[in-house]
């Protein structure tokens, strides 16, 4: 299982939806605490929760932010991202 938190940059802060107040939304080169990684299953793909900004009802229908809108800012935190997704992609079964 990955060790969380761990820090991300953001690579990408542009198109940001309508839905998302600017105080909730991202900053280029900002570091940020990525404390949850959630599979959706709606969409197929991965979202992640920060821990510096929540997004809350009032940004419905987002609940997660896109991960390629960031990098890790270590190999420890590539490592730990990498292990993350295949967790979620390849369960292991007791």
């Amino acid at each position: 299982m990955t060790d969380l938190p761990m820090l991300l940059a953001c690579i990408d802060d542009t198109k940001k939806p309508d839905e998302i107040p600017q105080e909730k939304w991202l900053e280029y080169g900002k570091i940020y605490t990525l404390i949850n990684v959630q599979f959706l299953d709606s969409s197929n793909t991965m979202g992640f929760e920060l821990d510096e900004i929540t997004l809350d009802k009032s940004c419905f229908p987002y609940h997660y932010f896109t991960p390629n809108r960031f990098v890790p800012t270590s190999t420890k935190e590539q490592e730990q991202l990498t292990n993350a997704v295949e967790d979620l992609i390849n369960p292991t079964r007791a």
